[in-house]
């Protein structure tokens, strides 16, 4: 039922998410009751597969110092072309409306379907972010979703692969 209030319409757009079964704990063998259970067996076998860069090697950190002055030297000094709002206007019309929205949950489709005075703001931000070299945190922060590896056992957190989920408008 279409009541046209903001949120209904919003809730129409939403993806609908798949249920992750129980999965068996590492440590105690036993099944995950809760979904908060089943994110911290996620998280622990994520966390244990990640190793963190350890250069070790001076050589290697004074090349990386010295690239990142030189970059950060290079961003000062150069000029950044200004954003139009045409161009936001034709990635928007070629943008895939399938695609899962990130931590804001903004669809494509919702982006598709933004008013003309909504992409005019749009473009004002981005000339300013480029302006004061800054990229808001929020965009850089991604929804992690398990997704169950093919033919693989559910119940197995070792059965998952991460996917990254960032904002789309980022």
């Amino acid at each position: 039922m279409y009541d046209g209030t903001l949120w209904s319409r919003t809730k129409r757009l939403k993806s609908k998410r798949s249920e992750i079964p129980q999965l068996k704990n590492k440590g105690t063998n036993l099944p995950s009751q809760t979904d908060l259970e089943k994110a911290e067996i996620i998280a622990d076998h994520l966390e244990s597969q990640f190793t963190p860069n350890c250069f070790g090697d001076p050589n290697t950190e004074r090349t990386v110092e010295k690239f990142i002055r030189e970059f950060k030297n290079e961003i000062r000094t150069s000029k950044f072309k200004k954003v139009q709002s045409s161009e936001i206007i034709c990635f928007m019309k070629h943008i895939k409306i399938n695609k899962a929205p990130g931590i804001d949950s903004i669809t494509n489709k919702m982006l598709k379907n933004l008013p003309l005075k909504i992409i005019l703001k749009l473009t004002e931000i981005f000339i300013h972010m480029l302006k004061f070299r800054h990229f808001p945190n929020c965009w850089k922060t991604a929804r992690v979703l398990p997704i169950l590896k093919p033919g693989k056992d559910p119940t197995h957190p070792v059965s998952y692969r991460p996917i990254s989920l960032l904002p789309t408008i980022s």
